[in-house]
């Protein structure tokens, strides 16, 4: 049997005929996945599933391909656009989850409530970076989820959140001085 060419099998490929389309899929997957990883990893995405809806979004479009950089590149855009979908996903579920937290007579004590009150009042005596990793603290996020939505590496989390923590210290014993 002959190799088929590129051309050949992106001419059946745009047909969408099946056996081509799991050709270049199975050509392409490897790397694919591999970028996938990187970019979902820390995400609860898989990205078997990622790909899975990729192709098959392509497979339901009408959308045409030249040769094999075109729909690469269509694939990794897809792949990127995808990731930033989810990312804004993220974040309004967060911002949800914010606003929910903060409507009264749904399970929150009116002690809590106050306490809350209070330290948010505190952040405004920090640098904005550090009043923001707070706030996020305040609000319950865990170190992870905060460093996922600010695009911060993990440890810079735990930096600027012990900066914020020494600059309060300071700033109260400062007070208590003029007291």
């Amino acid at each position: 049997m002959v190799a088929e060419t590129d051309t050949g099998l992106l001419l059946r490929f745009n047909k969408r005929e099946p056996e081509a389309f799991g050709r270049v899929y199975a050509r392409l997957y490897d790397g694919l996945h591999l970028y996938g990883r990187m970019l979902f990893g820390k995400t609860d995405l898989d990205v078997k599933d990622v790909l899975q809806d990729i192709f098959l979004a392509l497979w339901l479009s009408d959308t045409r391909f030249d040769d094999m950089v075109k729909l690469k590149g269509y694939l990794v855009i897809a792949m990127k656009n995808r990731y930033r979908s989810h990312m804004r996903h993220l974040v309004h579920e967060m911002r949800y989850d914010r606003e929910i937290s903060l409507e009264p007579g749904i399970g929150i004590e009116p002690g809590h409530l106050r306490m809350r009150g209070h330290l948010l009042e505190l952040l405004n005596l920090l640098p904005e970076e550090c009043a923001r990793v707070m706030g996020y603290y305040i609000d319950g996020y865990r170190p992870e989820e905060i460093a996922r939505v600010l695009h911060k590496n993990i440890q810079t989390i735990y930096n600027t959140k012990q900066r914020a923590i020494s600059l309060l210290k300071q700033k109260i014993l400062l007070k208590k001085g003029d007291l």
